[in-house]
């Protein structure tokens, strides 16, 4: 994964401007990024990667390029606590109709946050979509300085 010069910082987490999803794939740029938190809890810096940039969420979630949303974590998480806050999340911004069509996504998901067990403070989980592809299992590479 090819990084660029940070772009920004948050919690001491610097952001690369650009990213480059698999071996020879696209050049993402960073799009956004955030703090989660939980119960006043900085839990991780999530930042998104797209081949443009927009702030239309329509345009997002509609667009079939490239994507990443890298997940920098600043206190360990067990994958059940991963999984039930992002269920919430989900539960917070989804009708019921909409909820049991992503049932099954998110049951591939908790398996494979199953699989991982605890990401610790200073790992990232990088999620990737690919054309062609979809989104593989997330890859998680320790970053600890």
């Amino acid at each position: 994964m090819a990084q660029g010069a940070a772009a920004a910082e948050l919690e001491g987490v610097k952001l690369p401007d650009s990213v480059r999803v698999a071996e020879g794939g696209a050049e993402l740029r960073l799009n956004g990024a955030g703090v989660r938190t939980r119960f006043l809890f900085r839990v991780y810096v999530g930042a998104l990667y797209l081949t443009k940039k927009t702030t239309a969420a329509d345009v997002v979630i509609n667009d079939t390029g490239a994507k990443r949303i890298a997940l920098h974590m600043l206190r360990e998480l067990s994958a059940d606590q991963f999984v039930s806050a992002l269920e919430e999340g989900l539960k917070n911004n989804h009708g019921a109709d909409e909820l049991a069509k992503l049932d099954p996504r998110i049951r591939q998901l908790r398996a494979v946050f199953d699989a991982v067990r605890t990401a610790k403070a200073g790992d990232v989980i990088d999620i990737d979509f690919l054309p062609g592809a979809g989104t593989p299992s997330p890859s998680t590479a320790a970053s600890r300085a």
